[in-house]
């Protein structure tokens, strides 16, 4: 489903037309655990037509990113595969279980949407603000979770996974607070991809 490209790291500049989307409505089918009627969010949508990306799709026009906020204190694990432009399928989540409304770490059900462009792959030795959202790049997947696709050649293993996203708590104007207890927190959330499956692996990392 996605095929890389390069390994380049382009970082994601703010634009009011920009092709690729922070937040918005999470429209998609799939995204509520089986046996919870609490849905993940919609971190990231990519618009898989951009040229500049360094990965493509023949079979996608755009890649949805999503996490699972309300669950596991903030830092669950989950893994889907993108089964449509309109259906993700919940491979594993855990845990399962929903937090507490009252001690969920947002309290909203889907973020405002925030466009963004892709600039340029970033050049050796150049730096990027921290705060900077990127797509591609080598940030090591580090065996935070194995693939856990049981049909996948990869399973139990964190082998042959590629990094799609890096997406911070974006600022969003006029809406301070509204990421909660992540609220400017030190952390990523990291979007792979396993080549043997087509699953795409969630991490929430702090630095």
């Amino acid at each position: 489903m996605i095929t890389q490209k390069n390994n380049g790291e382009h970082p994601l500049e703010r634009s009011p037309a920009g092709r690729h989307v922070f937040g918005g409505h999470p429209h998609h089918k799939g995204i509520t655990p089986q046996g919870s009627e609490v849905p993940t969010h919609r971190i990231f949508e990519i618009d898989l037509s951009d040229p500049t990306l360094p990965f493509t799709s023949p079979d996608l026009r755009s890649l949805p990113l999503y996490y699972p906020l309300k669950y596991g204190s903030g830092g669950p694990v989950m893994q889907y595969r993108v089964i449509s432009e309109s259906e993700i399928q919940i491979i594993h989540m855990d845990p399962a279980d929903p937090d507490d409304e009252d001690w969920a770490y947002v309290q909203v059900s889907e973020f405002p949407e925030v466009r963004f462009n892709l600039l340029p792959a970033i050049v050796p030795g150049q730096g990027l603000p921290f705060s900077a959202a990127t797509l591609g790049g080598t940030v090591p997947y580090g065996g935070d979770q194995e693939c856990m696709n049981t049909a996948c050649p990869n399973h139990g293993s964190s082998a042959g996974c590629e990094l799609l996203a890096t997406i911070p708590p974006v600022d969003i104007e006029g809406h301070e607070g509204i990421w909660h207890e992540f609220e400017g927190g030190y952390l990523f959330f990291h979007f792979w991809y396993c080549r043997g499956c087509d699953t795409i692996i969630t991490a929430n990392r702090c630095t």
